[in-house]
């Protein structure tokens, strides 16, 4: 039987560890893959699907906003879906709105 609070300190763990990931490569201008990292520290790839899961309300904009970066887990893996890079000052914009949400996240476990 799954031990549901390991497998929640596993999750745990793993999202710390890209999300520090997604910081360094982000500092280094590395902003592809830093945005993709980023989008890896939800347990769950599809953003907007994992706020409905969680049973979160959120505003329209947010939603919108989930919708627009769940193009960095493709981006970061297929390079046919490489479009062009956010620059710097967009990718820190982006990696707050993520850090905000992912801590939203984190506050409901």
């Amino acid at each position: 039987m799954i031990n549901i609070d390991t497998q929640i300190q596993h999750w745990l763990e793993g999202s710390r560890e890209k999300w520090d990931v997604a910081c360094e490569l982000i500092a280094h201008k590395r902003i592809r893959h830093g945005l993709f990292w980023a989008h890896l520290a939800p347990r769950i790839h599809n953003l907007a699907r994992l706020i409905d899961l969680a049973g979160l309300e959120i505003d329209l904009q947010t939603k919108d906003f989930l919708f627009e970066i769940n193009k960095f887990n493709l981006v970061g893996r297929y390079s046919e879906h490489q479009g062009p890079v956010p620059n710097s000052a967009s990718a820190k914009v982006i990696m707050s709105r993520v850090e905000e949400i992912l801590q939203c996240l984190i506050r409901t476990l």
